[in-house]
């Protein structure tokens, strides 16, 4: 289980990615979107701050690595949820 409001942020982004890339600011957003719904749960913050020091791309992120990462968001906010 995922604390609903990152949870709703989740999916409303998964919602948007379509093709194979997006743009890396909106990638960049998005993430810190979620940084700020997870900002009481360390393990999400950590993550979120994982992700955005290793994101790919010059100017467009590949929505495989993109969508990889909101599936490891959603896990640490699960693991935050039970520690």
């Amino acid at each position: 289980m995922v604390e609903p409001g990152i949870a709703q942020i989740i999916a409303e982004i998964r919602n948007t990615v379509t093709g194979e890339l997006t743009g890396r600011s909106q990638v960049v957003d998005h993430l810190l979107d979620l940084r700020l719904a997870g900002s009481d749960q360390r393990l999400v913050t950590a993550t979120v701050d994982r992700l955005l020091a290793r994101l790919p791309g010059q100017s467009t992120v590949s929505n495989a690595w993109f969508l990889d990462a909101l599936s490891e968001i959603e896990r640490a906010a699960a693991a935050a949820l039970t520690h």
